[in-house]
């Protein structure tokens, strides 16, 4: 990441979230990580603080081997859990992520537009249209 594109940062154990200067969010989570309800409750509270409680587009980078717990997807999927986002991109690295993300968007169905990208450029490019 450009240091010039940063305006602020929130780094987490199993995560690090970046507010760039032009409005997006980058949620990059570390590589083995368990997600659980409470670090989906967790980020999403910092996130609001970061953004000042408002809505903006998410670039969400998976890790390798990165997984969410159920309670974890269906919260991150509601109206509490996307109440800071105005669209989600998530970028995924493999065949295993792809089929692990589009599970999320047709089980989960988050309430902001979502969709998953193999090309960070094609996302940003996406989710500029939602700032």
């Amino acid at each position: 990441m450009n240091d010039l594109n940063l305006e602020k940062k929130v780094d987490f154990s199993f995560a690090t979230l970046i507010l760039r200067n032009d409005g997006i969010a980058v949620l990059d989570f570390k590589d083995n990580q368990e997600i659980s309800l409470d670090n989906a409750i967790e980020l999403n509270e910092k996130f609001g603080n970061l953004t000042k409680g408002r809505r903006v587009p998410v670039l969400m980078i998976l890790g390798e081997f990165t997984n969410y717990s159920d309670e974890a997807k269906s919260y991150s999927a509601s109206y509490d859990g996307t109440k800071y986002s105005s669209a989600e991109a998530i970028i995924v690295k493999n065949i295993g992520l792809r089929i692990v993300a589009q599970m999320y968007l047709v089980i989960n169905k988050p309430i902001v537009p979502s969709r998953f990208f193999t090309k960070t450029e094609e996302a940003i490019v996406w989710l500029k249209s939602y700032l």
